[in-house]
């Protein structure tokens, strides 16, 4: 046998009232358990899932629509607890009134009220609840108390969010480069565009939250445009994975809570990974190269050019054009390059170099020759798209001529290239175009009453030197961006002709 006693008197006074508080610990363990108020000791085993049409979602907010029908379901541990006696559902708006009626489920033979509903045990999902009718789109807090012989067991709340009969899903979401890209590979720093396409009607404004790992990178409502994200990718060299959260409306707390609605998308990034490739290249022409935009994310010129400035003060919008991506224009967003030819000793003339994706009628280009005196008229060219054409003007003082540039009926997801070639004298303007490195119009020549001051002023998307009667742009699919762009811009470079 052994000596307790002697074994008690080996041990330091101070670890001996340590384990005689352990010890008084574990009886009270022990008659807890018996007693079956646990209520403290096992929170998480009363945790209650909520379960809409017979599949578990998110444990922390849900979607839910009319028709819908939930039921509670336990985790595992607390299913065969003797001491679980009830539970109780009920629902609530954001201002804690009681949205419907309360429900509460009991075992068989306990049951008190009509409205009480018995169940054999709580396994398993119990059975099923129809939402309150009249229930207004919205956030709620649908409530589950789980109740023991003497006391409240557990409360859980999670956050509902209705959208009644609207429409609201989350398609897919992608990823576009700038340039042309060989793989799907980018090095760091690569400015890539991130999109979302989602489906859902005018009454919502989803707000979506992106992530790069487990850090934020932006958030906010389609109306605000957070739909599409132009992300730079870190300096690390590795996977990045990326994930998009998407709720039918912004929440009402500081908190995100996750509806489990997401995608996810991964980007490998290395330091050997190749340059994007583009489609001029301006060193080709022997003249002066005033002005080259790539586009890569901003308005900055490469090798050339300042950088280009919204008309309007609007944020530029990238938008995507197969893999790669580009800078939308319309009537409402265009941006100007000023100054493209200095006034003294300016152009006698040069070439612009477009590539550009149409997709709405509507003035794609035009350049702006102003008069050597502001009392007399200066000289003018644009390209339209009309009718799946493009038709290239030149005017002056009222005088406008006008030729087709391209093909009718246009392919609707090709990019096109187009050479504009204009020469400056004294007495005309001339102009003419090559589309696609095959077709050439014949030259437009516009007399002009004045002599010009050589400067040129480049307008990317806008409204047409002469009014035109174009038809009323439709909304993009998915009614996220508004009015379709008229093109999206991937390369624009102008090479001057000095005297």
């Amino acid at each position: 046998m052994v000596d307790i006693e002697y074994t008690l008197s080996m041990i330091p006074r101070g670890e001996i009232k340590f384990l005689m508080r352990m010890a008084g610990t574990l009886a009270l363990f022990s008659v807890l358990v018996a007693c079956g108020d646990m209520d403290r000791l096992q929170e998480d085993g009363y945790r209650v899932n909520l379960v809409v049409n017979g599949t578990q979602v998110g444990t922390e907010s849900a979607v839910l629509r009319s028709g819908d029908r939930v039921s509670p379901s336990f985790a595992s541990i607390a299913r065969d607890d003797p001491d679980l006696v009830s539970l109780s559902v009920s629902l609530r708006d954001r201002k804690g009134a009681a949205v419907g009626d309360r429900f509460r489920y009991v075992l068989s033979g306990r049951q008190e009220d009509a409205g009480e509903i018995a169940v054999d045990s709580f396994r398993g999902n119990l059975p099923t609840l129809p939402l309150p009718t009249g229930m207004e789109l919205g956030e709620y807090n649908l409530i589950f108390e789980v109740f023991g012989r003497r006391a409240l067991l557990q409360r859980t709340e999670i956050t509902v969010l209705y959208v009644g009969n609207a429409r609201f899903s989350l398609k897919d979401i992608s990823m576009s480069l700038p340039g042309i890209f060989e793989s799907q590979i980018v090095r760091p720093g690569t400015k890539v565009l991130l999109e979302a396409r989602l489906d859902f009607d005018r009454i919502l404004d989803p707000y979506l939250v992106w992530y790069s790992g487990r850090n934020i990178i932006h958030r906010g409502r389609v109306g605000e445009g957070a739909h599409s994200l132009l992300w730079e990718v870190p300096e690390e060299t590795a996977f990045h994975t990326l994930r998009l959260e998407v709720l039918p409306f912004a929440p009402t707390g500081r908190k995100f809570v996750s509806a489990g609605i997401f995608r996810e998308i991964v980007l490998p990034v290395s330091e050997t990974a190749e340059s994007p490739g583009f489609f001029f290249n301006p060193d080709d022409f022997p003249d002066e190269l005033r002005a080259w935009y790539r586009f890569e994310g901003d308005l900055k010129g490469t090798k050339a050019g300042p950088a280009l400035v919204s008309e309007t003060g609007k944020v530029p919008r990238w938008t995507s054009m197969g893999p790669s991506y580009g800078l939308a224009v319309n009537n409402s967003e265009s941006f100007v390059l000023t100054q493209a030819g200095p006034k003294d000793g300016g152009p006698q003339g040069g070439v612009f170099l477009l590539h550009f994706l149409p997709l709405a009628e509507g003035m794609v280009f035009s350049a702006a020759f102003p008069p050597i005196s502001p009392a007399f008229p200066g000289a003018w060219l644009d390209l339209l798209f009309l009718d799946g054409t493009l038709v290239l003007r030149a005017g002056s003082a009222g005088n406008t001529r006008l030729l087709p540039v391209s093909p009718g009926n246009l392919p609707s997801d090709s990019l096109l290239s187009v050479s504009i070639k204009f020469v400056l004298d004294p007495e005309f303007l001339q102009v003419d175009a090559i589309s696609d490195g095959e077709t050439r119009t014949q030259p437009l020549t516009v007399e002009l009453s004045h002599p010009l001051n050589g400067e040129v002023l480049v307008h990317l998307g806008g409204a047409p030197f002469e009014p035109f009667d174009f038809p009323k742009a439709e909304d993009s699919p998915g009614n996220e961006d508004g009015p379709l762009p008229v093109a999206i811009w991937d390369e624009f470079a102008f090479i001057a002709t000095l005297p």
